[in-house]
């Protein structure tokens, strides 16, 4: 946040000027212009020193492996916040698909991939977020209007003859996980309303898709923009390798007695692999031709910077923060009550110490 911001205060971003605009950042209460700042910061880095979106996958680089490897791309952003965030998300996703005990589905209804019937004993396959849609608007005051829809896309993979995991060259739209992630696709939305981890997904991906359009249309970006922010957290790279498995008995009854077929456990194996692939750069963020009739609604600046002196009455006076109310009692001589104070107050307390105010505004 910007300094001296409060940690809850919302920011926009607004165009100003042209040939080439200029970045502007303004407070706001409209979610749909809201961005997170500092994912937009990792975002633009990623964007500006390796020309991509940020991209995550957990994989095992051999079929026989028991642990999971995390790749970053670029490697530089592990630990970060939108590193993190890549790795939960997947990760979050892999534990919904199997029906982990531990967490309830995310809609009424909704099957995880071991309500689906399969053929086959077990099954490999890797499923990822990915962004469906995306868009830059710009509203009738030049604020941009990010737009994403993202789903979850899911293929089957085979083991070759290097004992490496490759995408099946089809995978049956009857597959389970195929299944689950047009079911997880579908109520996308909703489930980020529910699951905190998808809804900083769609954060992330609405600040990668900003920073595409303000590198693509060459906008105008101050230093504080291109600086990078300031190391990252520890990350382990890996760990135990996610799956699931069924235990069954095969049993034979031959002549009124029950034998065991092949003469024990057999078991059936699921695992899954993927990760975050924002592939954004399939869409068109060329700016916009035509403004949207719809307005972003900002601060009141004509009254948080107005001069006490042009201010006639209390009424006007109320429409400056607390803030700025204990701003001009010092600029104007007077000492404004440590502690919470009603705001009333701090207009009468400023009135004393400005007594001009009201009577130049008469005269005015």
């Amino acid at each position: 946040h910007p300094q001296g911001a409060k940690q809850d205060t919302m920011f926009c971003l607004m165009l100003e000027g042209n040939d080439p605009p200029k970045l502007r950042l303004m407070p706001t209460t409209d979610p749909e212009a809201f961005v997170n700042l500092s994912y937009l910061l990792t975002s633009l880095q990623v964007r500006i020193r390796a020309g991509m979106a940020p991209y995550f996958s957990l994989d095992t680089p051999n079929s026989d492996e028991a642990w999971q490897v995390k790749t970053h791309g670029p490697a530089w952003i592990k630990g970060t916040d939108v590193g993190e965030v890549l790795f939960q998300a997947d990760y979050h996703l892999k534990e919904l698909s199997m029906g982990d005990s531990l967490f309830e589905p995310p809609t009424i209804g909704m099957r995880n991939c071991w309500d689906f019937a399969w053929n086959s004993e077990g099954w490999r396959g890797r499923e990822w977020f990915v962004v469906k849609h995306a868009k830059v608007s710009l509203s009738e005051n030049n604020v941009l209007l990010p737009h994403v829809e993202m789903g979850v896309e899911a293929r089957e993979q085979v083991v070759n003859a290097q004992k490496q995991l490759v995408d099946a060259p089809v995978t049956s739209t009857t597959h389970p996980l195929v299944k689950y992630a047009d079911m997880f696709s579908h109520n996308f939305d909703l489930i980020a309303e529910r699951k905190s981890v998808v809804y900083q997904l769609r954060e992330v991906s609405k600040a990668a898709v900003i920073a595409k359009f303000l590198v693509d249309n060459k906008v105008a970006l101050d230093e504080c923009w291109l600086s990078p922010e300031e190391g990252s957290s520890l990350c382990k790279m890996d760990l135990p390798f996610n799956k699931k498995e069924r235990f069954f008995y095969e049993i034979l009854v031959r002549d009124g007695a029950i034998h065991e077929h092949h003469g024990g456990v057999l078991s059936s194996m699921v695992g899954l692999y993927g990760g975050v692939d924002l592939n954004i750069d399939a869409f068109d963020l060329s700016m916009p031709i035509h403004r949207l009739s719809r307005s972003v609604k900002m601060p009141d600046y004509s009254a948080i910077y107005a001069d006490p002196g042009q201010m006639g009455n209390s009424s006007e006076l109320s429409r400056l923060s607390t803030r700025e109310l204990r701003r001009l009692i010092q600029q104007n001589g007077g000492e404004s009550s440590r502690g919470p104070v009603d705001k009333a107050d701090l207009i009468e307390h400023l009135l004393k110490v400005c007594p001009q105010a009201p009577a130049e505004a008469a005269a005015a």
